[in-house]
């Protein structure tokens, strides 16, 4: 095969400029057109190139020079002036060959012009083989004229062998679909562009190398769409990556800056709060040191006041038991004192059980008291905390406050300060609050909508690009199909045609031909391919009918032959085998002859009863044999006994005495056992006369024989055969020899046959093999089907696209609507109106309702502490007065019993004495000792009261003091945890554990900036 492409073989027009009907014979695909300047050869050519490529007629494209003085309606009518001619149609066309096959494909244009009406045209491709000017007329003659197709009858002409398009640019994709094969209509036009600039500067005069590439510069094709959208969405995604870089370079300059703003107002706070440890600290060491002071002189005041009150009792009883004991030394009873003794033991027992009484009364009392002691100092502890906790909760609302940007929070603080002391109502604050809330969280549903319409706009953008790839990808791949498909057509049609070139032995009409062209070109949308196969099958089956044929014919004469060969084979065997020979006869007289052999009737044949005399030359023997054989008288029987005949003859005797007969030549032969005698064969060669004595019947030794009115003479058969033994010898010789000899002639000719028998079954193999050789289509059915699947799938992609497009203009609609009622609702709030921000903001906007709550229980609670706080004051001053009564009532108990123990003591010591000098002197010992209890007595009674008052004093300072320690140990451990919650988040590093260090490492930014424009310069930070 040298090449599969397809080259002008011929171009022709009818009716067109000067030609009536003209044809181009190309050579090898090339055309050279000789002629003067004027001659018409560039009108000729470019009337065909190249306006027969795309069809376009415009007059540019009929001047090389660019101008638009040619037009196609003055090639048609000619000028007015030179031609009286208003109305013409005329065809231009060109017919492509494929290389190294006899398949063809015809493009043109039909043109019809009217005068001053414009020009009327069609297109028409012929591409089931027919040719123009062979079996396709573009003409047909009227009145003896060629009258050119009109459109509509063009149009039926081709039928299903082609197309007739009434559009320029379908004629195009035509043309480029079966001659070119480009993979885009674009690729066709940039060539058809190169070839115009190519031929533009043919008679320029400055054809310099610069304007080979301008020209070629001019004529490179645009960059499509497909090239571009690499690269567009690379610049694309560049600017959105460089976007992103400065929207990132801008957050990390915002980070920075809030960090920075933040770093400074942490460290300003820990700073402060640092200093607050550090004061809280030393006021808790100062209070420590006033309450271990106070503690000091409370216990000193305890043991002096304790000592006098001993002291007192001690000197009291000592008294009293003088006085006692000295009135009873004045009545010295020594016998009634016993009595007495016994009295006042029983007393003193009475006495002491009352006070364990009173001292259990007293230590319940006491413990109560601690109790409401502890109480009290709890409930101090908790309005500390509760106090301390209302200033971190205002704090706290402050700041979720400027979070959600709650401009009624200032004004709700105030009224709160202003009467919380009488008690404040929560209501309208938490209204206030729940409704900016609400307000914070429509905002929030807004925003996550408006993100979530966002983002499923983004979503159906991208998935709307996606799909795009997607169908450009599928589209892609379906043009790559198609073209593939294309190729393989144009391949598939070609083997077809090269195959069909390939047998000349099948025979393939111009008719069938165009069929296959037809079914090729209309392959699996109007045929499939069983209709180009059943019609390739049609020369198949007629070559191979006429292969059998001859078969059959072939093995019919085999047979004959085989036949013969047996036939002259047992001929031979019979020849060789018989003992005598026997010339022909027919069948019923070897049937009558059988006949008599039966009934034993006893006979012999002429020719071999007899023999020739020694002096018959062989020539009239051959005479002789001839004649005899010509009238029957040689196969003749010669019997001795009478019997009529059947389809026989039998010789009578009848013998002649004068003249010559048959026994002047010929004499009896017979064998010993032979049935007959010598004497009956002798007469009845007598009975045959040699001469014609009128009688009838007669024969001579030249051939010639009389039989009544007939009179002949014997053609020459050859040397004698049948009379005499050695001639019988010798032609069966003869025979033998003929015999083997047409045999082996037979064989030969058997041999022959089978040959050509072996060449028809050749030719039946071949067929087979040109059958299964016939090109397939499977490449191509496959291709097709993929087609059909990549149109099915692309076409359920472009629906999906549509939902897609239809979804995201809804979801961009919706998406709308939400960003501007989030706008407006939230234009007067001072925040971002994102998800993150207002989530941020509904988040503290939580926190500030759960802090206002917290703040709300905490005044709960605050009104309650007080209220137990009162309630522990009255019960502590009231366990005080019942533990000073039961004190009281103890000492007198006790005062009672030293009494009665003093008595008793007495008593035991009266009764010790042992004479009135002894008690005389124990009288001024008691006298004594009662002045010096009385003067103790006095000056303790100065004391005492003294101290208690101190006591008193120092107890109320070392009150305070410890309410002081506790508080500012609070303070310390609640300062001390917030110095330790920012340490723990390590926003950056500290040194030093105690507060002193602390503070000095942040001394400068403290001294440096105020809290207050901190925290506003932080919140402008936050918010810019």
């Amino acid at each position: 095969m040298k090449g599969t492409r397809w080259v002008m073989n011929r171009a022709g027009l009818l009716n067109f400029w000067y030609y009536d009907e003209e044809v181009f014979h190309f050579e090898q695909g090339k055309l050279l057109l000789r002629g003067s300047n004027g001659s018409g050869k560039s009108v000729t050519m470019q009337s065909f190139l190249p306006v027969l490529l795309d069809g376009k007629k415009s007059p540019d494209r009929l001047d090389p020079f660019g101008s638009k003085a040619r037009r196609m309606e003055d090639y048609l009518l000619g000028e007015k002036e030179v031609v009286d001619r208003d109305e013409r149609t005329g065809y231009l066309f060109i017919e492509y060959k494929k290389q190294g096959s006899e398949q063809y494909i015809t493009t043109g244009i039909g043109m019809q012009a009217k005068r001053n009406k414009g020009i009327k045209s069609w297109y028409f491709l012929l591409t089931d083989n027919r040719r123009i000017g062979h079996d396709f007329q573009l003409a047909q003659q009227h009145t003896g004229e060629k009258v050119p197709l009109s459109a509509k009858e063009l149009e039926n002409r081709i039928g299903q062998g082609g197309y007739v398009v009434h559009s320029q640019r379908e004629y195009m994709d035509l043309v480029n679909k079966y001659v070119f094969g480009f993979q885009s209509i674009d690729a066709y036009e940039d060539l058809i562009k190169l070839l115009i600039q190519l031929r533009s500067p043919k008679l320029s005069k400055d054809f310099k190398p610069t304007v080979i590439y301008e020209i070629l510069e001019s004529a490179l094709p645009p960059l499509t769409d497909d090239e571009l959208r690499t690269l567009s969405d690379t610049i694309e995604s560049m600017d959105q990556t460089q976007q992103q870089l400065e929207q990132l370079h801008r957050e990390s300059e915002s980070i920075y800056r809030l960090e920075a703003a933040y770093d400074t107002y942490n460290k300003y706070i820990l700073a402060e709060r640092a200093e607050q440890w550090q004061k809280a600290l030393q006021r808790s060491n100062t209070a420590e040191t006033k309450v271990n002071e106070y503690i000091s002189q409370q216990q000193q005041l305890d043991q002096e006041i304790v000592r006098l009150r001993i002291e007192l009792e001690k000197f009291q009883q000592q008294k009293h038991i003088a006085e006692q004991e000295s009135n009873s030394l004045k009545h010295h009873e020594v016998w009634s004192l016993e009595e007495k003794r016994k009295d006042k033991l029983d007393e003193s027992a009475v006495i002491a059980n009352e006070i364990a009484g009173l001292q259990k009364r007293w230590d319940e009392n006491n413990k109560k008291l601690r109790g409401e002691y502890q109480k009290k100092q709890a409930a101090e502890d908790e309005l500390f905390q509760y106090d301390q906790k209302e200033r971190e909760l205002l704090a706290e609302l402050a700041l979720d406050a400027d979070a959600t940007a709650f401009h009624q929070h200032e004004v709700n603080v105030s009224d709160y300060v202003r009467t919380k002391e009488i008690g404040f109502d929560f209501t309208v604050w938490q209204k206030e609050a729940k409704d900016h809330l609400a307000l914070l969280g429509e905002l929030e549903k807004l925003a996550v909508e408006a993100v979530r319409l966002g983002d499923d706009q983004n979503h159906l953008q991208r998935q709307s690009s996606e799909k795009k790839k997607e169908i450009d990808e599928l589209q892609k791949e379906l043009d790559h199909y198609q073209t593939w498909f294309e190729e393989e057509h144009q391949k598939l049609e070609s083997n077809v045609f090269f195959w069909m070139e390939k047998h000349p032995k099948l025979l393939y009409s111009n008719e069938l031909r165009q069929g296959i062209a037809r079914a090729l070109q209309g392959l699996y949308e109007r045929n499939r391919y069983d209709d180009v196969r059943s019609q390739l099958y049609v020369a198949i089956h007629n070559y191979e009918a006429e292969v059998k044929r001859d078969e059959a014919l072939t093995k019919s004469r085999i047979q004959q032959k085989q036949n013969d060969i047996s036939e002259a084979e047992a001929e031979l065997l019979r020849i060789k085998t018989q003992k005598m020979l026997e010339p022909e006869r027919a069948t019923g007289t070897e049937k009558q002859r059988e006949k008599l052999l039966n009934e034993n009737t006893a006979f012999l044949p002429f020719y071999a009863a007899v023999e020739f005399q020694e002096h018959v030359t062989e020539e009239q023997r051959e005479r002789l044999e001839a004649a005899l054989m010509k009238t029957g008288i040689l196969d003749s029987l010669i019997t001795d006994q009478t019997f009529s005949p059947v389809e026989d003859a039998v010789l009578a005797a009848d013998p002649r005495l004068l003249g010559y007969t048959l026994a002047d030549y010929l004499m009896p032969d017979l064998d010993v056992d032979s049935p007959l005698t010598e004497e009956l064969v002798d007469q009845v060669l007598r009975s045959i006369p040699l001469e014609n004595d009128g009688t009838g019947f007669h024969i001579d030794q030249d051939g010639s024989y009389s039989i009544g009115c007939m009179r002949g003479h014997a053609p020459l058969g050859g040397p004698s055969k049948y009379i005499g033994r050695t001639s019988r010898k010798r032609h069966q010789r003869e025979l033998i020899q003929t015999w083997t000899e047409k045999i082996q002639e037979l064989y030969r000719e058997l041999a022959g046959l089978k040959v050509e028998l072996e060449h028809f079954n050749s030719e039946l193999e071949k067929i087979d093999t040109w059958k299964r050789e016939i090109p397939d289509d499977k490449v191509l059915l496959d291709i097709n089907e993929q087609i059909l699947s990549k149109k099915h799938e692309l076409k359920n992609e472009r629906e999906m696209l549509n939902r897609i497009d239809a979804d995201w203009k809804r979801v961009y609609d919706k998406y709308t609507e939400v960003k501007r009622v989030l706008r407006d609702k939230g234009v007067q709030l001072n925040i971002p109106l994102t998800v993150d921000d207002l989530g941020s903001a509904l988040s503290a906007g939580q926190s500030y309702i759960d802090f206002l709550h917290e703040l709300k229980n905490n005044d709960v609670k605050v009104s309650s502490v007080k209220k137990l706080l009162q309630t522990s004051l009255e019960r502590i001053d009231e366990l005080e007065g019942e533990l000073d009564e039961l004190r009281g009532e103890q000492g007198r108990k006790e005062s009672q019993l030293g009494k009665i123990k003093a008595m008793i003591q007495s008593i035991n010591l009266q009764l010790q004495l042992k004479g009135i000098d002894e008690v005389r002197s124990r009288i001024q010992e008691v006298q004594y000792q009662l002045n010096e209890a009385e003067k103790e007595i006095d000056r303790i009674r100065s004391d005492l009261p003294k101290a208690e008052s101190d006591q008193k004093r120092n107890q109320e300072k070392l009150d305070e003091a410890q309410t002081d320690l506790s508080f500012w140990k609070q303070m310390t451990e609640v300062w001390a945890r917030m110095v330790e919650a920012e340490k723990k988040r390590s926003y950056f590093d500290i040194e030093g554990r105690d507060p002193a260090q602390i503070f000095a490492q942040f001394d400068p930014i403290f001294t440096k900036h105020e809290r207050p424009k901190l925290s506003e310069q932080l919140t402008k930070v936050f918010f810019k």
